[in-house]
């Protein structure tokens, strides 16, 4: 067993990377070094944090192709280190076919790989096994996870495993995010290309200039939001939590019933006031949130007499990932660099 691990941790606007030391096989590897490059493709900064807690700034502005640049460049500089692929997509894999079924001819699934595959699955992984750990969620309880962030999904989920997911064939599906558009009528894109888009212009539109900040008119912030009196940014929130909770409704139906709902994710874990919009469009679930515990952050926020329990797990795909390639690099190898860790 390698006595450290490097974890790198593509996101949409981000990547994010951690130094992990291992220990042994049964307690959780421990972080030494955590820091991300962030606003990737504007003005780009790195930043790392010690064990301590203490921020290193690194001014410059980084150049990132893609994170498979990474692979190949670790790679490049050390043929001999292992490396373990942790995909988002693999805690899906427990979707039924029809789940991940796309209402295409058949022959696009087969000749195209074209399907629902979800992301956000090392978040939810995470969540999983955090609530596992705790005494009041059986193990058989039907649990939605909202991982509510620049990006942002919902998870359905029964005996901890994935039963449907709003982000579909890419993370463009689903709910309105900062800067992506979710769930959109396919006969608008066919509309903006006989007006003279193409595919540049509209990929650039759907992933960077939709959502949030497309609606408000100025940012994908939700902290920049709740604080404007613009009427555009109550317009942005407004859209948010109605399409949020469309979707969450759809998710109950999937599960056939709700025991409790998790908020995760820099906007789930952080606002308060969007967690308390969403619970208040909820109660005929019979759920109830504590006002005090919401805007305190508290772990549990849902009263003791919610027949639905809330709570606020902050997210950690860094430490899933290192668990992950722990267990990885543990089994016998095949002689292959480069693996695949699909047990999320």
């Amino acid at each position: 067993m390698h006595d450290s691990l490097l974890i790198i941790n593509a996101g949409s606007s981000s990547i994010k990377f951690a130094v992990y030391a291992v220990a042994g096989a049964t307690s959780d590897p421990r972080p030494l070094l955590r820091g991300q490059i962030a606003g990737i493709g504007g003005d780009a900064t790195f930043c790392v944090n010690d064990a301590a807690g203490t921020a290193h700034s690194i001014n410059g502005q980084p150049t990132i192709a893609n994170h498979v640049a990474a692979i190949a460049a670790l790679g490049k500089l050390d043929p001999t280190l292992p490396q373990v692929a942790c995909f988002d997509t693999a805690f899906h894999t427990t979707q039924s076919a029809t789940a991940k079924r796309l209402p295409l001819p058949r022959e696009y699934a087969d000749t195209h790989g074209l399907q629902r595959y979800g992301f956000h699955g090392l978040s939810y992984a995470f969540i999983r096994d955090a609530l596992a750990r705790r005494d009041d969620v059986p193990d058989t309880a039907r649990i939605l996870i909202a991982h509510l962030g620049h990006g942002a999904s919902l998870c359905a989920t029964r005996a901890g495993r994935s039963v449907a997911t709003t982000m579909g064939f890419s993370t463009l599906d689903g709910l309105m995010m900062g800067t992506r558009c979710g769930g959109l009528d396919p006969g608008v894109l066919l509309h903006l290309m006989r007006a003279g888009m193409d595919e540049t212009m509209l990929t650039d539109l759907l992933y960077n200039h939709s959502g949030l900040k497309g609606v408000s008119g100025f940012s994908a912030d939700m902290r920049e939001l709740l604080n404007s009196h613009a009427p555009e940014a109550d317009d942005a929130i407004d859209l948010y939590i109605e399409t949020l909770v469309r979707a969450i409704g759809s998710m109950i139906a999937a599960m056939e019933g709700l025991d409790g709902i998790v908020f995760t994710g820099g906007v789930g874990e952080n606002a308060a006031t969007v967690r308390a919009r969403i619970a208040d469009r909820l109660t005929w679930l019979g759920m109830t949130v504590s006002a005090s515990a919401n805007a305190a952050h508290a772990d549990l926020i849902s009263t003791p007499d919610s027949s639905v329990k809330a709570w606020v797990i902050p997210t950690n795909e860094e430490l899933a990932i290192a668990r992950l390639t722990r267990a990885t690099l543990a089994r016998p190898t095949t002689g292959d660099r480069l693996h695949d860790a699909t047990a999320c």
